[in-house]
């Protein structure tokens, strides 16, 4: 499905953001409320008193007050949805780059897809089937493409609740992994289990990355949800 964005212009720069609420990327974070200028008297890192030649900045992304010294960061920030890079303190900057290794990296491979054999809620995977698993165009769905195979009913990033992570080697923790078994939020709110096994082909690597993808993907979500 293809996604309607507009241009807009906040105080904080220009942002490209979806023409409706429902439509937005669970990637993406409401922009925050600016601390108030004539509540700052000082650069809530360094403790600088601002004057005619020290001046106030917002961080783009906390919305506090910091001298120019301290916030002096312009990076992208797509989880804001800003066209250009803006203005952030230096701890939102280390979040910012680490984020930045999603959108840069790994979204691209969820968007691609990746091939698996897939089994539901622990039943047998069917004999010779195969299912693209993708992210949809508007980051919120996971569909699974499977030819002639049993469908394979598509779930939000939004529903899931827990991602297991399968390795080649169970007991080295920065092996390759081999599957991941995704538990969501179906109908009715009941609880159900999918498990993606990488399939034996050519782009084996694909789906590999796509594993991972979904991985910093969920984990981006989660910290930011405290």
């Amino acid at each position: 499905m293809a996604v309607s964005k507009q241009l807009v212009r906040s105080k904080s720069g220009l942002r490209m953001v979806t023409t409706s609420a429902v439509m937005k990327s669970p990637f993406e974070l409401e922009e925050p409320q600016w601390e108030a200028d004539n509540c700052c008297t000082n650069c809530k890192k360094c403790g600088t008193r601002f004057d005619f030649l020290k001046r106030k900045h917002h961080c783009r992304r906390c919305g506090q007050v910091f001298c120019n010294s301290c916030c002096d960061n312009r990076l992208p920030l797509p989880r804001f949805a800003f066209v250009d890079p803006v203005r952030q303190c230096g701890p939102c900057s280390i979040i910012t780059k680490k984020e930045n290794e999603f959108f840069n990296k790994h979204l691209k491979a969820f968007l691609n897809g990746g091939t698996f054999t897939v089994s539901v809620n622990d039943n047998e995977p069917e004999l010779g089937a195969m299912y693209i698993c993708k992210l949809t165009p508007d980051h919120k769905t996971i569909t699974f493409e499977g030819g002639n195979a049993t469908p394979v009913d598509s779930f939000t990033i939004s529903s899931i609740k827990d991602l297991e992570i399968l390795l080649e080697n169970s007991n080295d923790k920065a092996g390759v992994p081999i599957g991941i078994v995704v538990t969501y939020y179906g109908t009715e709110n009941q609880v159900e289990k999918v498990k993606l096994l990488v399939a034996a082909t050519p782009n084996k690597k694909q789906s590999i990355a796509w594993i991972i993808a979904l991985q910093k993907g969920i984990s981006m979500i989660n910290n930011s949800n405290g």
